[in-house]
């Protein structure tokens, strides 16, 4: 790993390094977010540069609250690195993907959570310290989590984990995002 970041310095001195990790954005996975800040402060005591921690945010609904995001945010931003939530989705449909359309219910928890996560990272994350939220997906039609549970259960069914539908239709989820862009913490 020093080696990588060492190299990439070399090859591009401007470029913004970050460590990217997946599973330690979750409440059971602390441990593995203490270690991910752990290991980049090691790089930086060492003398290479590490500008920023990302983190995947493949969650499962409703697997985010504010007391975590603020956790989160807190970790990161107080340890001085850029935060970029690198690849946010939300499965709707795990673990057996029993489910053939997001019901109304599934679509009130997913515009919270995506509410939840953007309103605590515009709250708690100070401005200079916001790399940005990245969406691993546009709509449903092409999804990881689709590919998932096909591929992990052998059966055809569908997930529902973006903010456009299968049709690019714009869900409620995409709304709880604009909300917390614009510091409203809703209560849906």
């Amino acid at each position: 790993m020093e080696k990588a970041f060492k190299w990439a310095e070399e090859a591009s001195p401007t470029a913004l390094l970050f460590l990217n990790e997946v599973g330690a954005e979750s409440s059971f996975n602390v441990p593995r977010r203490k270690k991910v800040i752990e290991i980049a402060n090691d790089l930086r005591n060492k003398g290479l540069k590490v500008d920023g921690i990302g983190l995947q945010f493949h969650l499962i609904s409703p697997d985010i609250d504010d007391k975590l995001m603020q956790s989160i945010a807190t970790d990161i931003a107080g340890n001085d690195y850029l935060f970029h939530i690198s690849e946010l989705d939300i499965q709707m449909n795990f673990p057996l993907g029993l489910k053939n359309k997001l019901t109304p219910e599934d679509a009130t928890k997913l515009k919270q959570s995506y509410n939840t996560i953007v309103y605590n990272y515009t709250k708690y994350v100070p401005k200079a310290q916001q790399y940005g939220i990245t969406m691993w997906g546009i709509s449903d039609t092409n999804t990881f989590c689709t590919l998932y549970i096909n591929l992990r259960l052998k059966q055809q069914s569908e997930d529902f984990p973006h903010l456009w539908d299968a049709n690019y239709n714009k869900k409620e989820a995409y709304f709880g995002v604009i909300d917390g862009l614009k510091g409203v913490k809703g209560r849906y």
